[in-house]
């Protein structure tokens, strides 16, 4: 309905826009490790970071005047891994006389992947071809979550290879940013922005994909391989702060 507005008006503009930035996440998971051998303790905290990652995204906008718009952006993240890898077995060797471990042993990775629909508000400040703005509205995140785990077993020395998904559903959160736009012809602009992104995420279930114990595939032997997480097990902090770097492309050439 705003993009019919917008087009009926007689000064709009609409155009296209494409981006790309990097965003970084503001609160992630943190998994202590702990590792005490005889009378030896240390411990190392392993982060694993939901929104993180490189920015793709379009979008499609209209200016209602020369300093409101609306515009309805898509994106998603590259690059979202974040893993360890430390072998809690090498320290096992028949000599120590007490140990003890807790976290993560082993390999372990972790991606995510998402979509984010942000439909925006937009006030310009038109003060030539340097034009400072802020954008504000909802953002849209669809995610899923794969993990992967190589690692000894502490007790029996066996190998297991693990990985699943986590899958959620549809989440509202909240999508701002502030930047500055520089016209480099009448249809053309180029732009850069800070970006914050407001959000929790909750994943509903965790399926099962691989189980293989010293290299033998043993998925067949798991009876529940979708696991459905209740209240907050799946709730995680999906906000990131980031920068973004773009271009539009005015189909009707600004006034002046």
């Amino acid at each position: 309905m705003l993009f019919i507005i917008a087009a009926n008006t007689v000064n709009a503009q609409y155009y296209f826009n494409g981006f790309t930035g990097y965003s970084v996440a503001t609160d992630p998971l943190v998994i202590k490790n702990t590792m005490i051998v005889d009378t030896m303790a240390s411990a190392f905290n392993t982060k694993f970071s939901y929104g993180k990652g490189m920015n793709l995204g379009f979008g499609a906008g209209y200016f209602i005047n020369d300093n409101l718009a609306v515009e309805l952006n898509c994106n998603t993240q590259i690059f979202t891994a974040s893993e360890q890898n430390y072998d809690w077995s090498e320290m096992d060797d028949n000599a120590t006389y007490y140990y003890y471990f807790s976290g993560l042993n082993g390999y372990a990775k972790l991606r995510n992947f998402n979509i984010q629909l942000s439909p925006l508000v937009i006030y310009t400040v038109k003060i030539g071809k340097v034009n400072p703005y802020i954008k504000a509205g909802v953002n849209i995140l669809y995610s899923v979550s794969k993990s992967e785990k190589d690692y000894t077993s502490l007790w029996e020395s066996d190998k297991y290879e693990v990985s699943g998904k986590d899958i959620g559903g549809i989440t509202l959160g909240f999508r701002g940013s502030c930047g500055v736009s520089y016209q480099l012809k009448p249809q053309l602009q180029v732009y850069g922005e800070f970006l914050t992104v407001i959000t929790n995420y909750r994943y509903k279930k965790s399926e099962l994909l691989v189980y293989n114990v010293n290299g033998t595939d043993q998925l067949s032997t798991v009876e529940e391989k979708v696991t459905k997480y209740k209240d907050d097990e799946g709730l995680i902090d999906y906000s990131q702060v980031g920068i973004n770097f773009g271009i539009r492309y005015f189909f009707k050439k600004p006034e002046k």
